[in-house]
């Protein structure tokens, strides 16, 4: 199971091992150990910001997918006093968002989005 540690504790169990392992001092073990920690902190966080653009570009279409969906559903037409208005209801809506985003989540799984 992984285990949850704070900061400052995974930061004096590799300070610790480092004293143990090399010999450094106290000081200097917490410092190289705070200077690894805010290392892996910027990976983490610029791989975080990578999957997030990737998945928000991937969620572009989404938009115009479902709008052609809902066009396209059967035996609609829209009131004459309003041309744009676009009849769905909320199951059916639900549904073809759910598809849309699916289709997207698909696509960028394949390298294609």
């Amino acid at each position: 199971m992984t285990q949850h540690r704070t900061r400052e504790e995974q930061i004096k169990e590799l300070a610790d091992e480092l004293m143990f392992e090399t010999g450094m001092g106290d000081g200097v073990s917490i410092m190289t150990a705070e200077r690894h920690a805010a290392e892996f902190e910027v990976r983490a966080k610029s791989a975080l910001q990578a999957e997030n653009e990737r998945l928000r570009e991937a969620l572009d279409d989404v938009p115009a997918t479902v709008l052609q969906a809902v066009a396209e559903l059967p035996d609609r037409s829209s009131p004459d006093d309003a041309p744009d208005m676009m009849l769905v209801t909320a199951d059916e809506l639900a549904s073809i968002v759910r598809a849309a985003i699916d289709a997207a989540m698909d696509r960028e799984g394949q390298g294609d989005g």
